[in-house]
């Protein structure tokens, strides 16, 4: 646990660096490791292990907006080449929608269908990718998405171009229109592919795009995310017990806080059958 939550401090102060740097950020204000991760009254646990440091800034007043057009639009108007940025590529899929159903709580396979399906349609492997923003509700949101994309959360591209939403700050789900218009800035400053991902409910829909400076070789083609969603709901569910009671193996849990201290304990289990547990612990601080 230790090991675990001074990876996510590094990997938050990372994000907080990005910030610092952004004159739109709404938090710019670079943090070390260690401030991220002492829990403080300033920095109290929110839900366990995440200090309040490693949560989003929703509460803003932030607006973002992005134009597309066509090739040949963007010459009739005369814009200027070297300012043009492409979508070469594209998904949208769903992960399993309830949560107490998904086999693996720590994985995506929506993220990495999305990602290969993405990949493959710009004929950009993650190797070559210069920017990330990954969707950054919460650092388990990140690790999810890295893992599945297959890039290190600490790669030193790094994972955001604004600050990400702890300390970028962002309106909801909405984020992530800021994320793809600093990409666009960003591209155009250094060149290169980019990729954004988006995330909404409980890591549940996901939306990726791959942006490039270089044009594609061939045509835009629509990405079919019916097929690839069919994928996904014709995968295997846990089934979730009707009556549960005796002993179980604890799969995850948390601890959810407020400003007095620990109010309750949520658990995901499984019992001897193989079935889902999802219960709350009576709501003192001892338990």
């Amino acid at each position: 646990q230790q090991e675990h939550a001074a990876h996510t401090a590094e990997l938050c102060s990372r994000m907080s660096r990005v910030a610092a740097d952004n004159p739109l950020a709404w938090r710019p204000q670079f943090q070390t490791a260690e401030q991220i991760n002492t829990v403080e009254k300033r920095n109290r646990y929110i839900g366990y292990p995440y200090t309040r440091a490693m949560n989003p800034v929703l509460e803003v007043d932030m607006a973002a907006a992005v134009v597309m057009t066509t090739v040949g639009k963007a010459r009739e108007l005369g814009i200027d080449e070297s300012k043009w940025v492409y979508l070469r590529g594209g998904a949208d899929v769903n992960d399993i929608w309830y949560v107490s159903e998904r086999p693996i709580m720590h994985a995506s396979p929506a993220i990495n269908l999305a990602w290969n399906t993405a990949s493959a349609q710009a004929g950009i492997a993650v190797d070559e990718i210069a920017h990330f923003d990954i969707y950054s509700c919460f650092p388990s949101a990140v690790h999810v998405a890295c893992r599945e994309i297959g890039l290190d959360p600490l790669d030193d591209r790094g994972v955001t171009v604004t600050g990400g939403l702890p300390f970028f700050g962002g309106p909801g789900n909405n984020y992530s229109l800021h994320g793809i218009a600093q990409m666009m800035e960003t591209l155009r400053n250094d060149g290169g592919h980019g990729l954004v991902t988006a995330n909404g409910m409980y890591l549940t829909k996901h939306s990726l795009g791959i942006y490039s400076t270089e044009a594609p070789e061939s045509a835009w083609r629509d990405t079919d995310n019916d097929t690839l969603q069919a994928q996904i709901d014709s995968a295997p569910r846990v089934a979730v017990a009707a009556a549960p009671s005796g002993s179980a193996t604890i799969e995850t849990y948390t601890v959810a806080f407020d400003r007095e201290g620990p109010k309750r304990g949520i658990v995901i289990a499984r019992n001897g059958a193989g079935e889902r547990i999802v219960a709350n612990t009576p709501g003192d601080e001892t338990t």
